[in-house]
């Protein structure tokens, strides 16, 4: 598990933009084209388009990023523990996947 969270360098909170909806996925990338090919898996999965992910880059630092997947893991039933994403990733307005720097 180690070695994982030190290769690891985008912490995502996926979810459905739906009024009110606080739930989300939590998931770890090795890159930016692994987060874009599992957010069209998500809104494939769950069917719908109206989904957004939230990116978190990871720092260099191979212990404060071991640290901050940590706090992602400790803190996945109660939300996000970070303040401001990196990137958002969401549908474009004719069906393709934007990536958005935050």
């Amino acid at each position: 598990m180690a070695k994982f969270k030190r290769r690891v360098r985008w912490v995502s909170y996926t979810m459905q933009n739906i009024p009110g909806n606080i739930l989300s996925d939590v998931n770890f990338h090795y890159s930016l084209t692994d987060a874009l090919e599992a957010y069209v898996d998500y809104c494939r999965a769950v069917g719908t388009d109206e989904c957004s992910m939230s990116l978190y880059g990871l720092p260099e630092d191979a212990d404060a990023r071991v640290e901050m997947i940590e706090q992602a893991e400790d803190f996945e039933p109660y939300g996000c523990p970070f303040d401001y994403p990196s990137k958002i990733i969401e549908r474009g307005p004719r069906g393709g996947v934007k990536l958005i720097n935050a």
